[in-house]
């Protein structure tokens, strides 16, 4: 696997969110907070490793960062998928140090492989969108979370046998379990 664009995706969304923080700051007395994530998730596209970055207003927290695959979940993969996910968060109630949140979020991985008939290649393609509920514990400035969401995906991948693109829509679940650092 090509660690460059995993690298790459978290540095450009970090610095996207962290300049959008610094401008937020200068134009509204709300308290900002940035926060950066690892974590993991598992739904259809398998278990997937997560780091990004986030920034919190208020109740609303809003995220982006990469993912890869950990387990293999199509047969076509001889390597890891990369993609990327965006996330929000709203928080519903706080009790001390537990809150309870609700939670969208939206991944999709990419792959290109090779064909099996011939030399040409194409893009394995999954887009993932869940709603749910969650909550997340602290502990000083860190954030313990785990979400359970629904929502559905779409899987793209080229049939090389038959010249065509095959589309295939589902619905079922995601779990969530992340580490967020307050920074």
């Amino acid at each position: 696997m090509n660690y460059k664009y995993i690298l790459f995706y978290f540095f450009i969304s970090s610095h996207i969110l962290l300049s959008q923080e610094q401008a937020l700051v200068k134009t509204s007395s709300e308290k900002v907070n940035s926060r950066i994530e690892i974590g993991s998730s598992y739904s259809y596209s398998g278990l997937n490793g997560l780091l990004g970055v986030s920034i919190k207003i208020k109740k609303n927290e809003i995220g982006v960062g990469v993912r890869t695959s950990i387990t293999q979940f199509s047969r076509y993969s001889s390597s890891n998928f990369v993609g990327m996910y965006l996330e929000y968060n709203r928080m519903l109630f706080t009790e001390k140090k537990l809150n309870s949140l609700i939670n969208i979020h939206y991944g999709n991985l990419f792959r290109k492989f090779n064909s099996p008939v011939n030399n040409e290649k194409a893009w394995f393609q999954v887009h993932e969108l869940y709603a749910g509920y969650g909550l997340s514990y602290k502990i000083q400035k860190f954030y313990i979370v785990n979400t359970i969401n629904y929502g559905g995906y779409i899987e793209r991948q080229k049939s090389f046998y038959k010249n065509e693109t095959t589309t295939f829509f589902h619905v079922g679940p995601m779990i969530k379990l992340s580490i967020k650092y307050e920074l």
